[in-house]
């Protein structure tokens, strides 16, 4: 049998590693609890409000479920609670099935509090269980004030008969020593793994991953292209010589979304970025080639993109690399498209001028999402470029953008 003891240790243990889903995970045990002890005090109450006085045998039904539920849930309160509460835990566990962080940091700050949680929780679940007793005290009581036989009293008697078989399936399940077993293999079951929140976990130079941006809590999950070159990068933009190319001159609600093939060419979409990137300090590293196959990089350590509220504000610094500098003009602009122009150009829209969608300042040093065109053969700024290196008169081949969680020196 479980001990309350071991049982806490090992909800607190898994609520400090969900540390985004802790009380998410205590507040669904004492729903799923108090709703099915709820649900049971309706239904005794509305059948026994229907049935004839001279059931004798489901009088003495009630009348032992009554000792059972005297003798198993209250006088054994501490056995049962163990047990209902590793099932009910391993219910919920089985709703979130693969949802567990891809590492663990060493973060107790909330152990004592979640700890506190489970103590009220348990105390709830007492006086809930004294509840159910007093009910069943009332049962015998309605039962003697139930009016004459009505034609559907045997579907009746079978109704009550299959919610006492209900109950007593309750009851045995409460006393399964093999909860505690279950409970355990499922805290431990690799399938927990396969929960991530970025492209940590990432081993393999190139890789779709399913991750969760808020958390293995949520419901909401996403395919992200990941890289394993140098260390894990989540790719939030390529460009590339492929064919059909992308269209990049898009509107506000693409980049919100983002658009694409992660085979071919894509952007990942405001939203996510900025999802993942106000949780933990991120940087960033750009990747250019020429169409004579030279490569150059800028790497900044540190990149955030702002809220909805904010247009998507950039927030760019600490530049290193071969390229230049060409993002430090558009550090602190919001994100302007074709048909929502946030740039600092009075008179036109950055967007619509230069066929893209970017962090426009008045206008760009940089216009990685701007037309595909082919080195020297494009209109000055219109195209792929990268004025530090290249000049606004050259268009590139291909461009690779992809952040990180900054590492810890």
């Amino acid at each position: 049998m479980l001990s309350h003891g071991l049982l806490i240790i090992l909800l607190v243990n898994y609520s400090y590693q969900q540390d985004l889903c802790s009380e998410s995970v205590l507040e669904n045990i004492s729903r799923l609890i108090d709703a099915r002890l709820s649900a049971l005090d309706i239904r005794i109450n509305a059948i026994a409000g229907t049935l004839h006085s001279n059931n004798k045998e489901i009088v003495a039904k009630i009348d032992e479920m009554e000792e059972n539920l005297s003798n198993k849930f209250v006088d054994k309160l501490s056995d049962l609670l163990d047990d209902k509460l590793a099932s009910y835990s391993l219910e919920y566990l089985s709703e979130i099935d693969n949802k567990q962080p891809d590492y663990l940091e060493s973060k107790f700050t909330g152990a004592s509090n979640n700890s506190n949680n489970i103590k009220f929780t348990l105390e709830g679940v007492v006086e809930t269980l004294e509840s159910i007793k007093n009910v069943t005290e009332q049962i015998e009581i309605k039962v003697d004030k139930i009016g004459e036989t009505s034609s559907n009293n045997i579907i009746l008697q079978e109704d009550m008969k299959m919610k006492i078989a209900s109950i007593e399936d309750i009851m045995v399940e409460a006393n399964n020593d093999n909860t505690s077993e279950l409970l355990q293999t499922a805290l431990s079951s690799s399938t927990f793994s396969d929960c991530h929140t970025s492209c940590a976990a990432v081993t393999e130079s190139y890789r779709k991953m399913e991750i969760f941006p808020k958390g293995c809590c949520s419901d909401e999950r996403v395919t992200v292209l990941c890289e394993d070159l140098e260390g894990p990068w989540t790719i939030i933009q390529r460009r590339k010589d492929v064919e059909p190319r992308e269209n990049f001159t898009r509107t506000w609600n693409d980049y919100i979304k983002g658009f694409g093939e992660l085979d071919g060419e894509f952007w990942m979409g405001l939203n996510l970025i900025h999802e993942l990137t106000s949780k933990t300090e991120h940087e960033l590293y750009i990747i250019l080639e020429d169409w004579e196959g030279e490569i150059r990089y800028a790497k900044y350590s540190h990149f955030r993109v702002g809220s909805p509220e904010e247009n998507y504000r950039l927030s760019v610094h600490g530049y290193s690399g071969d390229a230049g500098d060409a993002m430090a003009y558009h550090n602190g602009q919001p994100f302007t498209t074709i048909d929502s122009d946030h740039d600092v150009w009075d008179t036109q829209n950055c967007a619509q001028r230069w066929k893209g969608g970017w962090w426009y300042n008045e206008c760009h040093h940089t216009n990685l999402n701007g037309l595909p065109n082919h080195g020297t053969d494009t209109i000055s700024a219109v195209g792929i470029t990268w004025r530090q290196w290249r000049t606004d008169d050259y268009s590139l081949r291909s461009t690779t953008i992809k952040m990180r969680q900054k590492m810890v020196a």
